[in-house]
């Protein structure tokens, strides 16, 4: 590994610089930049061979995920004395075992050429995000989330305008290394096709509001959200908000906002309808369900004594539930164990939920937002999308960034107001346009009351998801087969 690191420096640091397109860095020019260095660099390395070609690729991803994923340590980190050594071994293993997908290009970049390569980098990203439940944190379209060019979420979804994005990196590094005409007006016509939304991109609507909602974030770093000590404290800050008045029309209060398991909890919820005051009330929470298992909540208080309830569908591996779990536990992995007793347990999937007004919202919880496929999983369009969090996991640096950044893709996608509250920041609606209305910061205590927009217009993302993209990716895959056999023929003769 050492030996490779060393044998392709170029790429480890085209890597590092491809990452500092993502928050909080958001420096998308130098991203772009490196993008077009890499596929340069690889199209002056004559003479390679396939292992060659799929290390290089390997070693680009490994230094991209070193630094879009740092903030994976930050776990690790809550309770630094017991698990802090695991940090930097977790950092390198997530780092190059998702680089392992980006390494499937070689193999097309060998067999296909350039434009097959790319093919097979998108297919790796999709792999990425579904393969052993899936990650698709930090896809290179994520760098395009602070600029105009995030129109084209609500086109072609992230898979997509990942695949465009990088299409025309490697349209400029063909045209500057082969300078033909033909390299040249493929390079023009794709920056001007990427350019394009900044014409035609969706402006803001001016009609009446959806709904106002509170975002209640009570500020509880993870180190003491759920001491007994602190607990009290957090739970007075979301009360005091609720009672504030003059109510609005729906409030939101983080994951796992109260501590107490959801069953053993009729005072506290009797005391939140209280502080309402008849306002529906959203809470994350614990609870045990019928058959004794551990779930994590998604909570509706609504109506007189109605509950509607939402249980978490795509649990985080290794902070919700721990894979290899007889191998891996005796090293420590899986500290809810000793938070909460035991692993939790996956509900039946995102479903939708009606509030008193007639709207339909679309619950989700922490992790499950980074999912496209997970928002476009319902029999009907929601109205709004409500995400509650706890991104204090994440620390205070990268994670809370990038995660808000693909609640902004979400929301973009499919034209839909995402309405996010977080226990420790940033808590803040998202119009269907990718902006914010406002926003509670990181480590900050408060309530803000905000209006959520309607719903744009259904988007062709969300009528057909990555139907597009897959039908780009076989004409690519195509296109680059015809080209290698005509390619042989003419040697051959």
């Amino acid at each position: 590994m050492i030996s490779a690191l060393r044998r392709n420096w170029p790429a480890l640091m085209l890597g590092l610089g491809a990452a500092l397109g993502h928050a909080p860095w958001s420096l998308w020019v130098l991203s772009i930049a490196s993008f077009i260095l890499f596929f340069l660099w690889l199209a002056r390395r004559t003479g390679q061979k396939l292992l060659d070609f799929f290390t290089s690729f390997w070693v680009f991803g490994t230094g991209y995920f070193i630094l879009a994923l740092s903030w994976i340590v930050e776990p690790f980190l809550v309770d630094a004395a017991a698990h802090g050594w695991m940090a930097p071994f977790a950092l390198c293993l997530m780092a190059s075992g998702m680089a392992l997908f980006w390494a499937l290009s070689g193999v097309g970049y060998v067999w296909l050429g350039p434009w097959g390569g790319l093919a097979f980098f998108v297919i790796g990203e999709w792999l990425r995000g579904h393969v052993f439940t899936g990650f698709p944190w930090g896809m290179p379209s994520y760098v395009l989330i602070e600029t105009p060019l995030r129109a084209w979420f609500s086109v072609l979804g992230p898979y997509g305008t990942t695949l465009l994005l990088l299409a025309v990196c490697l349209a400029f590094a063909r045209a500057l290394v082969y300078t033909s005409r033909r390299d040249i007006g493929i390079a023009i016509l794709g920056l001007l096709i990427s350019a394009s939304p900044m014409v035609w991109r969706v402006q803001s609507k001016s009609e009446p509001p959806l709904m106002s909602v509170r975002l209640v974030q009570p500020n509880a770093p993870q180190a003491q959200k759920w001491d007994p000590n602190f607990a009290p404290i957090f739970y007075e800050r979301l009360i005091a908000a609720t009672q504030q008045k003059p109510h609005p029309d729906l409030i939101v209060w983080p994951e796992s906002a109260i501590t107490n398991l959801l069953n053993y909890a009729p005072d506290m919820i009797d005391e939140i309808r209280t502080a309402a005051d008849g306002t529906p009330v959203v809470l994350g929470a614990l609870r045990f369900d019928d058959q004794d298992r551990l779930k994590n909540s998604f909570v509706l208080l609504h109506g007189q004594d109605q509950v509607s309830v939402y249980d978490k569908s795509h649990l985080v591996p290794f902070g919700e539930y721990l894979p290899f779990e007889p191998l891996l536990r005796p090293l420590g992995l899986g500290f809810f164990y000793d938070l909460f007793g035991g692993a939790f347990s996956a509900g039946d999937g995102p479903e939708l939920m009606s509030l008193p007004s007639g709207q339909t919202m679309l619950p989700l919880i922490c992790y499950e937002l980074i999912f496209p496929d997970l928002v476009r999983d319902t029999s009907s369009r929601p109205d709004v999308i409500v995400q509650i969090t706890n991104d204090a996991w994440f620390g205070t640096w990268s994670g809370p960034y990038q995660h808000l950044a693909q609640a902004k893709s979400r929301a973009i996608e499919n034209g839909i107001s995402v309405v996010r509250v977080a226990n420790t920041g940033i808590s803040t609606v998202i119009v269907p346009d990718g902006t914010l209305l406002k926003a509670l910061g990181l480590g900050t205590q408060g309530a803000i009351d905000l209006a959520v927009p309607v719903p744009y217009k259904t988007t062709l993302y969300w009528r057909f998801g990555d139907l597009g993209v897959a039908i780009m990716l076989v004409l690519m895959l195509f296109a680059a087969s015809c080209g290698r056999m005509r390619n042989k023929m003419l040697t051959s003769l």
